[in-house]
């Protein structure tokens, strides 16, 4: 038999992961466009903090998208 706090756990692990790796797989591409602009471009710190500043509306809209879709998924699975 599975304890209610073994599964609110599971289920906060699995959201913990989810929002990890959605992060990551946004904000690394684009910190590397910044560091890319830094090196070829000479824009010392502003090609990373434009990325960094234009990453984080785009995380934010992905994030909400993909949660909507990550929680429907958990609670049906229940």
């Amino acid at each position: 038999m599975i304890s209610l706090q073994d599964l609110m756990f599971k289920k906060h692990y699995k959201l913990s992961w989810f929002v990890l790796k959605t992060c990551l797989l946004v904000l690394l591409p684009l910190v590397a466009i910044g560091i890319f602009l830094d090196n070829h471009l000479n824009l010392a710190p502003w090609g990373k903090t434009i990325s960094i500043i234009i990453a984080f509306p785009i995380l934010q809209i992905i994030l909400i998208r993909n949660l909507k879709k990550y929680l429907k998924k958990v609670s049906n699975d229940q």
